[in-house]
């Protein structure tokens, strides 16, 4: 059973970014980066720090793995 609470509460911020941005949850288990033609090119794990500085500018996805729920954002990064 997912927990529409934790789901809707989080956030990535700043949102359009520069490069670094984190996700407003605590219990981040992973974060899989997508861009935007669906190919995954990066994995942070463990982490609630998502560092975009070495990819272009353009939209991402975050499938960001919690105990409990998986959650999809976009960003965009500047």
């Amino acid at each position: 059973i997912e927990d529409g609470n934790i789901i809707s509460s989080v956030v990535i911020y700043p949102n359009p970014t520069t490069g670094v941005t984190s996700i407003s949850c605590d219990n981040v288990i992973r974060t899989d980066v997508y861009n935007n033609i669906g190919q995954l090119i990066s994995t942070f794990t463990n982490t609630s720090i998502i560092d975009l500085t070495k990819f272009p500018s353009g939209q991402y996805i975050f499938r960001i793995v919690l105990p409990n729920s998986i959650v999809i954002r976009k960003i965009i990064k500047q």
